[in-house]
Parts: C-alpha cells; structure tokens; sequence
C-alpha cells in the first residue's frame, strides 16, 4: 500500500478500454495539388475549427457533397466533403452539389465571424449559380461554415 492507502495492483494506468475514440475528419488538399491563398484559408479554418469544437465535428460527418465557392477573378476552389474527410482542390469540378460566388472580402468576413454566411446569402451577397443539387446538404455546409459562438465572445 502506498500513503494514501491504496494498493498499486488496483490501479489500472492503461487507457480506459471503455472509451471509444469518435471519428475524427481529415482535412487535406488534394494529391498533387498546392492550395491556392483561398484553398489554404479555408483548410485552415476547417482544420481549426475541427479541432476545436466536437459538434463541428459531428455537423462534419454528416455532410456528403461537393462545394465549390468561387470569388473575385475566377479564383475558385472545391470542397468535396465526404463523411471522415474533406477534400480541397484548386478550381471547379464537374456539376457541384452547391455552387456559391462571392467576393474575397466577404468570405474573410464570414470566416472570421464578422458575418453569417445564411444571412448573406438571404441578403443575396452570396449568390448562388445554380439551384443546389442537395437543398440540405448546402444548409449544413452554411451551418459549418458559420464561425462557432464560442468565438465570438
């Protein structure tokens, strides 16, 4: 027994095996690829925001499309978002599922919590190209992209 009275042998020091590990969600750019400034922008907020805040994680895991959001001069990059990884690439893919344009200015002010990328769009500052292909899915990604308020503070 030790001072405080309790014997060695009875104290597991290995992992709690009861405790599952949640999924976590790799963000990454895709193979090949150098991210252009707006592509390293937005893997940097996701990754952060990912890391932070478990319930980004969970909105995460339950999206499943292609984003491409374009701004000022063409410059435009796809987020592919697949359950346990999201995707970034330079430029747009073939037929997105939500396909979103605005300027530079206003996607830092959205990912910097000056604004809400719903309130936005509802404001017709972000426009869209097409109607989404997947309504619900472009909700949640708004949702995940929208700065927690834990940030805000």
């Amino acid at each position: 027994m030790d001072s405080q009275g309790t014997n060695e042998k009875d104290i597991d020091l290995s992992a709690d095996k009861s405790v599952t590990s949640k999924p976590r969600i790799s963000v990454c750019e895709a193979e090949g690829q150098q991210l252009s400034g707006l592509g390293m922008m937005i893997l940097q907020y996701m990754e952060q925001n990912l890391a932070e805040f478990e319930y980004k994680v969970e909105e995460g895991l339950r999206i499943r499309c292609r984003v491409v959001v374009e701004v000022d001069k063409g410059i435009a990059i796809t987020t592919t978002f697949m359950g346990e990884k999201i995707i970034i690439e330079n430029g747009v893919v073939d037929k997105p599922d939500l396909y979103m344009k605005s300027n530079y200015l206003l996607l830092a002010k959205i990912l910097s919590g000056q604004a809400s990328p719903f309130m936005e769009f509802l404001k017709g500052n972000i426009k869209l190209k097409a109607w989404p292909r997947k309504p619900f899915q472009a909700l949640r990604v708004l949702r995940f992209l929208k700065i927690p308020a834990e940030l805000l503070l």
